[in-house]
């Protein structure tokens, strides 16, 4: 499956794909703008369409954290 995203459009640390290298662990939703991080509440339910290798690269990407 292609990603309908630019490889780059995210940063160096994004991974957009539906498989992505387990170095990225931190999932986000670009409608909503939020990132999950593992073990959050949502995470295992959140549909993702970019996947980071960090938390600092989703900020710096515009997205946020979700609080849940």
């Amino acid at each position: 499956m292609r990603s309908r995203f630019a490889p780059d459009r995210f940063g160096p640390d994004s991974f957009t794909g539906p498989t992505p290298p387990p170095e990225y662990a931190i999932k986000a939703n670009v409608r909503s703008m939020k990132f999950h991080l593992p073990g959050s509440s949502s995470y295992d339910r959140t549909r993702t369409q970019v996947w980071f290798r960090t938390a600092e690269a989703a900020l710096a990407a515009g997205f946020t954290q979700a609080m849940r």
